[in-house]
């Protein structure tokens, strides 16, 4: 079942990652795909700049010639205003043309050359307006005749339609560019999602069926564990009633009610009768662990006195102590609250731990001690034992787990005692666990959180 949960993980995550990694991608193309568009149509906007900037100029050029003409045949200086605004701005103009066709090495030769056929054909308008200050109007005319001004101006008519042509050739294929760039986007993305719900689908298709398939097994499982819990209750209850039968015929022969017996017959009898009682405990261990362990158990709390508890186990298991000649003492905190719990199963408990301490103790001392601290009751029982190895305090809590770190310790039973009374002390919302020095007894404490504190 775990593995199963496992390689559901191992999917969703292997989907969660490929989504990612194809959305990272996804979002790197797109984002180098719009910064080139948007280098594009930065392009674009210099080449229509330059385009206006040369028709403008243009115009412009052809005004100032317009009113030189018109300033040559009347001699009035005011037509004179438009050569002037171009003379004034030409530097500057092209300076700006310049920076605007900084991409384009071939244009910036054109310009140049553009620049001199200007400067040139401004220098030939000053020179005919110096002409027609000086001397008049008739020593214009000779210089007109020579067609020099017209040259220059068709020269540099061509050479702005040649540029004209260049930025508008530049111009479609940028505009062309974007449009490339955006068609490659948008398929990009699309066939990025495409693939996106391909995958997602592929894996949420193969989470599915696992889950389905792990659905099964725990089905499966839960089934077999209540056949397992049947079966064991089952047997068990089985073998109660000829186990309640044997011990009783033994009773009866023991206590010569069928007849005389003598002392050897009377030891082998004890030995049964010994027996039958431990196989009784056992079948009740392995019971009370079933109920357990199947969520079938239940409590029933009503207000106690733990020290009451306490002394009832303590003249319950004193004749065991007394039998290997230990000393067996409670220390009782004298003001401990009652407090709810059910009163059989914490007895159970601290007999399991009781009679484990008595059957490891050779020598010496058992101790239980009670206490309240910290809204809680506590309950301990100390030995003088071999004690525990630290690495065996958590595994004696365990279900048929019986430590084998000490060799003195003696093994028998279930190993389902201490494993039964951790259920216990779970159910009640407590806490149990082992303290020990290994070679110097052990302790096994349990708490019991008062009623407020379960509230909370």
């Amino acid at each position: 079942m775990t593995d199963q949960w496992k390689k559901i993980e191992r999917y969703a995550y292997l989907g969660i990652a490929v989504s990612l990694i194809i959305l990272v991608v996804v979002s790197s193309i797109s984002y180098q795909s719009l910064i080139k568009i948007q280098d594009d149509f930065n392009w674009v906007t210099s080449t229509r700049e330059v385009l206006l900037n040369l028709s403008y100029f243009l115009s412009s050029l052809k005004d100032a010639e317009m009113g030189q003409r018109s300033f040559l045949l009347t001699g009035q200086e005011h037509y004179l205003e438009p050569y002037q605004y171009v003379e004034k701005g030409v530097k500057s103009h092209f300076k700006s043309l310049r920076i605007i066709a900084g991409d384009n090495i071939a244009q910036q030769r054109k310009i140049d050359m553009c620049e001199k056929l200007v400067v040139e054909k401004l220098q030939e308008l000053q020179k005919l307006i110096s002409l027609q200050k000086d001397k008049g109007p008739e020593a214009v005319k000779d210089i007109i005749l020579t067609g020099t001004g017209k040259r220059f101006m068709e020269e540099i008519q061509a050479l702005a339609m040649e540029m004209n042509k260049d930025e508008k050739v530049l111009l479609d294929q940028r505009s062309k560019s974007i449009a490339v760039r955006i068609k490659l986007d948008a398929v990009v993305k699309i066939a990025a999602m495409i693939i996106l719900l391909i995958v997602v689908n592929l894996i949420v298709s193969r989470v599915s069926y696992l889950f389905r398939m792990y659905k099964k097994v725990v089905a499966k499982q839960v089934e077999l564990v209540e056949m397992q819990s049947d079966f064991v209750s089952n047997v068990s209850h089985e073998l109660r009633t000829p186990l309640k039968a044997i011990r009783e015929s033994i009773s009866i022969v023991l206590d010569e009610s069928a007849g005389q017996v003598n002392d050897e017959q009377k030891k082998f009898l004890t030995v049964s009768k010994k027996n039958v009682d431990r196989l009784a405990r056992l079948i009740d261990d392995i019971l009370d662990f079933q109920k357990l362990d199947a969520g079938k158990t239940k409590l029933y709390t009503h207000n106690n006195n733990l020290n009451e508890v306490v002394k009832e186990v303590h003249e319950l298991m004193l004749p065991l102590a007394n039998s290997k000649g230990l000393s067996f003492t409670i220390k009782l905190e004298s003001k401990l609250p009652e407090n709810k719990f059910d009163r059989d199963k914490i007895i159970q408990v601290l007999t399991n731990i009781v009679n484990n301490a008595i059957k490891f103790t050779e020598k010496g001392a058992v101790t239980i001690t009670t206490l309240a601290k910290e809204n809680a009751l506590y309950v301990s029982v100390h030995d003088t034992g071999p004690g525990i190895a630290e690495e065996d305090l958590l595994k004696i809590f365990n279900r048929f787990e019986q430590t084998s770190g000490n060799k003195h310790r003696k093994k028998g039973g279930t190993g389902l005692g201490l494993s039964i009374s951790k259920e216990v002390i779970r159910l009640h919302k407590g806490k149990i666990w082992a303290e020990s020095e290994f070679g110097k007894g052990a302790a096994i404490w349990f708490l019991l959180p008062v009623k407020e504190r379960r509230k909370c």
